[in-house]
């Protein structure tokens, strides 16, 4: 599996799709080896999930603008 497939599915895992974020990743010579799934309480995952809402809303209002 590509690296970018890697990141996508962690972030999958978090309840997250659509937005590109960072998140931890053990990296190689062919790029992406391993993304460790956090282990995060309730509150975390929900500040995680808000911050890619967050994202998403600064992405599309800079969208709006340039149509």
């Amino acid at each position: 599996m590509r690296g970018y497939s890697r990141l996508r599915l962690a972030l999958r895992a978090y309840g997250i799709d659509g937005v590109h974020m960072s998140v931890p990743a053990r990296l190689g010579r062919a790029g992406v080896l391993e993304v460790p799934e956090l282990d995060l309480d309730d509150a975390e995952r929900v500040a995680l999930q808000e911050s890619a809402r967050t994202i998403r809303t600064a992405i599309e209002t800079l969208e709006a603008k340039d149509a």
